[in-house]
């Protein structure tokens, strides 16, 4: 399940690759953020269907209906993060992983930076311990959390983005500044 798909790149990615029994599935809101809310080329030009979420946080699946749920920049922006990853743990499989990518990093100078400048797109932030502490209370293991992005991707246009993306990976994945990283990202399964 592609859990919050918006505009449904993850999902047309997911599909590319041969993900059978792909739910794409999305808030009914009129934000810019929701599937419901914007106009998406992809989700009309390769007909991928979107489930419209009704409810903050409840899922309109059975009991462990799905092997994987994927979250790219989903989960900071529910009103109740907590319930949607127990509801999450429901909808999966025994075993079932779940992924969750763009978990805004409260220690992410990025994020700093823009709440210095009144921005709070990110009004909720997250550090190893909380996303720790609710894995464990949704009933998840935690199997891998990682750091990503120390230098800003969406504002800047690098002039060799593949050397800038190498040493951002080595900053994040070998070096202590890995905690000043924009994201924070991990892996849960249900056992």
């Amino acid at each position: 399940m592609d859990w919050g798909c918006g505009k449904g790149h993850v999902s047309k990615l997911l599909r590319d690759l041969g993900t059978e029994d792909l739910e794409s599935c999305d808030i009914v809101s009129d934000r810019g953020d929701s599937a419901f809310g914007q106009d998406s080329p992809i989700l009309r030009e390769f007909n991928i269907q979107v489930t419209p979420l009704k409810h903050e946080y409840k899922l309109p699946y059975k009991e462990s209906r799905f092997d994987a749920v994927i979250s790219m920049g989903v989960l900071e922006h529910v009103p109740n993060d907590r319930e949607s990853l127990a509801e999450i743990w429901r909808v999966l499989k025994p075993g079932g992983l779940f992924f969750c990518f763009h978990l805004p990093n409260d220690f992410g100078w990025v994020h700093r930076v823009a709440h210095l400048k009144g921005d709070h797109y990110h009004d909720r932030l997250y550090n190893e311990q909380l996303v720790q502490e609710m894995m464990a209370s949704a009933r998840f293991d935690l199997v891998d959390l990682w750091y990503r992005q120390i230098f800003p991707k969406n504002s800047v246009n690098y002039p060799n983005y593949r050397m800038f993306e190498r040493v951002d990976q080595f900053l994040t994945e070998r070096t202590p500044l890995r905690r000043f990283a924009t994201d924070i990202e991990f892996v849960g399964v249900k056992h």
